[in-house]
């Protein structure tokens, strides 16, 4: 058996696990991760009061 494997475009390389069951069955299963993205905002509020006497 000879194992083939493209994509479209010729630039994207990845890591897949190949899975073969007997003769007749294989699976690729990409390895695909999800980049962990967390945004913080924060919001400050000051106020000034000045006052005269005179």
């Amino acid at each position: 058996m000879i194992l083939v494997v493209t994509t479209y475009n010729a630039e994207q390389t990845g890591a897949f696990k190949v899975t073969v069951y007997g003769p007749e069955k294989a699976i690729l299963t990409p390895y695909t991760t999800i980049p962990l993205t967390t945004t913080s905002t924060s919001t400050a509020t000051t106020s000034t009061t000045k006052s005269r006497i005179g």
